[in-house]
């Protein structure tokens, strides 16, 4: 009876270090793939390495290497507070979405009646969390997490007939292509029937490795 109360007790202090751990991930690669595709966007840089991109911000321009080492900090310390090894981080950041050969699937388009999305941009993210003690006696090992987003680029669409339409009129051009999980909160990646988000995102012609 001891050791299984013991490891329902570890399971309500690890459980719930591991979900905010996991929300954390999500946080992060959200951020990162926000940031990727406003970077694109003002640097015009649609495809390849970002100059100054986290997490090694090396970059020339010493102001942008300035400013992606504090917006790398503030990630960093937010994965690290979770408990997970801001070391081991390694992922991708894709080109734009804009450049997709699959012209009937590309942005621009149009979403939620009056926004217009740009671009976008896919970044994964994926880390060894270990948590605190009571996560360590159920995952000695740890556990590798994961994440991915895609980021949007998005602007107030303006009706050139000077009459806004509604949102029903202007419908969702967008569609699901630019969500990375299903309507069940499964990933795309896991579908065999190769969802247009999965095929729009497999089109780009490269993707951009970082470590930490």
């Amino acid at each position: 009876m001891v050791p299984v109360l013991l490891g329902l007790g570890f399971a309500a202090l690890a459980v719930p270090q591991r979900m905010a751990a996991e929300n954390t991930m999500a946080s992060a690669s959200s951020d990162l793939a926000t940031m990727a595709v406003v970077w694109r966007d003002t640097t015009g840089i649609l495809q390849g390495p970002l100059d100054g991109f986290p997490p090694d911000c090396f970059s020339d321009d010493a102001e942008a290497a300035a400013a992606c080492h504090a917006f790398w900090g503030v990630l960093a310390r937010d994965l690290n507070s979770q408990g997970i090894d801001i070391f081991s981080v390694r992922g991708f950041y894709s080109d734009s979405y804009y450049t997709s050969p699959d012209a009937a699937l590309r942005p621009p388009c149009r979403i939620y009646g009056s926004t217009l999305l740009l671009d976008a941009n896919h970044v994964a993210v994926a880390a060894d969390w270990y948590g605190n003690w009571a996560a360590r006696q159920l995952w000695p090992d740890g556990i590798r997490m994961a994440s991915e987003s895609v980021g949007h680029l998005n602007v107030l669409f303006v009706e050139t007939s000077g009459a806004p339409a509604t949102p029903e009129e202007k419908g969702n051009e967008c569609g699901d292509r630019f969500d990375m999980v299903d309507d069940d909160g499964v990933a795309h990646w896991l579908s065999e029937q190769r969802p247009e988000a999965r095929r729009l995102s497999e089109s780009l012609a490269f993707r951009n490795t970082f470590e930490g």
